[in-house]
């Protein structure tokens, strides 16, 4: 299956086991062996924001790769120090064969610019 990106998706079938990573107004879906390639890459760093994030998709990973039909979406929702570590994690990733790093990484990268102010404004 392909990620999918984006609110306006609609989940998977139920019968398929997936990992939904959600952070802020966005959310991709990965396949549980995807969610192992992002937990080992996490638990590489030293960063103790990676190693939390880590710990969170292997749980869910884990269950989705225990239980592949009763699983459904498990969802991990990124806190927002994490999110620098996941989108440079998702970096070294977006070659991987698939789209689902690449997609993660243009959604952490859209979903992380700032709205600059009109010029005489501070925010």
């Amino acid at each position: 299956m392909e990620a999918k990106v984006g609110m306006s998706n609609s989940e998977p079938s139920v019968v398929e086991a997936v990992l939904r990573l959600e952070f802020g107004r966005g959310s991709v879906f990965l396949q549980p062996q995807e969610a192992v390639l992002l937990r080992d890459e996490l638990q590489a760093t030293d960063d103790p924001s990676a190693v939390r994030l880590a710990t969170q998709i292997d749980v869910a990973a884990t269950l989705l790769l225990a239980a592949p039909l009763h699983a459904g979406v498990r969802a991990v929702r990124v806190a927002d120090d994490e999110r620098q570590v996941l989108l440079d994690v998702s970096r070294k990733l977006e070659y991987v064969p698939g789209d689902s790093f690449a997609k993660l990484q243009y959604e952490l990268s859209s979903a992380s610019k700032k709205i600059v102010p009109a010029a005489g404004f501070r925010i």
